[in-house]
């Protein structure tokens, strides 16, 4: 069981929230109106869950989950959230990869979705969903604050000062309303929103306790000597204040501030734990700043110095050297592996032109085939995909073809009662890794360079490698004409189990050359090297070739 249908089924059981799955876009993968009325059931989750594995946990918020969340996308929005949040209201808080937070509250009757109620502030109340850990996306994963985890922290009801804001604001969803961000009427608010936050300090009676609280947090920001703070909220107290303010608790509500600080710094050291626990090779404060927090200002990067700083003396990473703010991650990480007893495992794979016969598939290995245009990348795949679909589940991920071809294609060749494969269109291969099914044949037709990043190509290889457990992964890449080498260099060869050329000899002749092959068959040659001409069957599924290709064996006899 995966650890998001397990967080589901949690999150469903222990508290009753009604769960959807959502794709990585934020968008849910199937028409969710009716799980704002009704729960759906354990069977469902788990039969969503088997169907989109990697999906993430959506929770609907509103009276269905007795939920209302505040969504705090920005610094900004952690900025001015606080200005309004009384200093003793504690709730279950999630950190979001964009930096920002969840809120989660109780349900209160009467909230909807509402966009920028603050600055950098959405609610999403009936009518709405948010994302739950342990998701993720292609920007991180989605964390509860160690303190704030929903398991530690009973859900709190929404501050009085949370409902004004939300009622007094204009941009309320319709009930029918079905996007995860709500951006209407957001310009000509800020002005509106600015006006009613310099007017918000309220030093009469009623008003005194969290004005003091907010100018505290406010001189803590800005580096005032704690001393100096003192006196100053001591002349608010008994200057300003009507009636005056008690000098005496003046101290509580320096403390209290400070301790509301201490939190929130708290909550971002913890949430860098997590990025660094996940993240491989070197980081810098630049990094940090945008992978922890929204903000670019000096105050939050001097912030992060301070965490990473301490994180250095704590033994999770270590100074570079090489340039000033770059730290590298230090990994402890191994596993002692009894090897003697070691049992070599085969993954049962059968391959176009007999080339299992020589070059052995093993667990969890990624084989590849690299082809000009037209050199029959996708035939090659196909075949295999037709060849094994009865052995294992296959899942062919398409950015090449689309579905109506890849039927052409398969029912000219045979039934189609014989494909049995699971077609995937609409995936990015920036998290292709997160769709594979880790113990089945994932097929990835082709895959592109992150961000047109070639040099990132190794890096996704691995990343795809390190999701497979049991399965494999067979990988089409593009490679120029007439160059010897595809895109992104000998690292890419080095990598996968198996690696083919396939270039055009005189169109339609084309010719498969095995680049590397990591394990041969027991008993064989490697038979890194060989090449054979083929072309393409009018099909497009099988592959004819034009002689064999000579496997050998160490006796020095040859496979007949």
């Amino acid at each position: 069981m995966s650890n998001l249908l397990d967080a589901a089924l949690w999150y469903s059981k222990k508290f009753g929230f009604s769960i959807i799955p959502v794709k990585h876009d934020k968008k849910p993968y199937l028409k969710w109106e009716q799980y704002q009325k009704e729960k759906a059931t354990e069977d469902e989750l788990r039969e969503w869950w088997d169907k989109w594995p990697t999906a993430s946990v959506g929770i609907v918020t509103g009276k269905i989950s007795n939920l209302t969340v505040i969504d705090i996308d920005s610094q900004e929005g952690l900025e001015e959230i606080e200005k309004i949040t009384p200093e003793s209201f504690l709730t279950p808080t999630a950190t979001t990869p964009g930096g920002g937070q969840h809120r989660y509250c109780l349900y209160h009757e009467g909230i909807r979705n509402a966009a920028r109620f603050l600055p950098g502030c959405d609610v999403r109340s009936e009518g709405g969903y948010v994302i739950a850990p342990p998701s993720r996306n292609a920007r991180g994963n989605y964390f509860w604050i160690k303190e704030l985890h929903i398991f530690k922290k009973a859900i709190s009801g929404l501050p009085e000062q949370y409902i004004n804001s939300i009622l007094s604001f204009s941009s309320i969803t319709t009930p029918n309303d079905n996007t995860y961000y709500t951006r209407a009427h957001e310009e000509g608010q800020q002005a509106q929103q600015a006006q009613q936050s310099a007017t918000r300090l309220n030093f009469n009676k009623g008003g005194r306790d969290d004005s003091i609280f907010r100018v505290s947090n406010y001189l803590l920001k800005s580096g005032m000597p704690v001393s100096e703070i003192q006196q100053l909220l001591t002349l608010i107290a008994t200057k300003v204040c009507n009636p005056p303010f008690p000098e005496s608790e003046i101290p509580v509500k320096l403390q209290s501030a400070m301790q509301r600080i201490e939190r929130r710094e708290a909550g971002l050291t913890e949430e860098l734990r997590e990025l660094i626990a996940q993240h491989e090779g070197n980081i810098n404060v630049t990094w940090a700043q945008q992978q922890a927090t929204s903000a670019t200002s000096p105050e939050s990067r001097k912030k992060i110095r301070v965490i990473l700083g301490r994180l250095v003396r704590e033994g999770l990473l270590a100074r570079t050297g090489l340039r000033a703010g770059e730290y590298r991650i230090i990994k402890r990480d191994t596993v002692k592996e009894d090897w003697k007893n070691a049992i070599l495992q085969t993954f049962d794979l059968t391959l176009p032109l007999g080339m299992h016969q020589a070059v052995r598939t093993t667990p969890s290995s990624i084989l590849c085939f690299a082809g000009v245009k037209n050199a029959g990348k996708t035939a090659f795949v196909m075949s295999i995909a037709r060849l094994n679909c009865f052995k294992k589940s296959i899942y062919y991920f398409s950015s090449e073809i689309t579905k109506e071809m890849f039927k052409e294609r398969a029912a000219a060749h045979s039934s189609l009662d014989e494909w049995s494969i699971e077609f995937m269109r609409e995936w990015d291969s920036l998290n292709i890794q997160d769709l594979l099914i880790p113990d089945g044949i994932n097929i990835i037709d082709y895959l592109e360079p992150p961000r047109g990043d070639y040099s990132q190509m190794a890096v996704k290889m691995a990343d795809i490698q390190k999701v497979l457990k049991g399965g494999i992964a067979i990988i089409c890449l593009q490679k120029k004409k007439g160059e010897g080498m595809v895109a992104g260099g000998e690292y890419m060869v080095n990598k996968p189990h198996l690696f083919c050329h396939l270039d055009i000899v005189n169109y339609p002749v084309c010719k498969i050359t095995i680049v590397h092959c990591k394990v041969p068959q027991q008993g064989y040659r490697n038979p890194g090297g060989l090449s054979v001409e083929y072309r393409v069957a009018r099909n497009g599924v099988d592959i004819n070739p034009y002689g064999k290709l000579h496997f050998t064996k160490w006796d020095g006899s040859e496979e007949d």
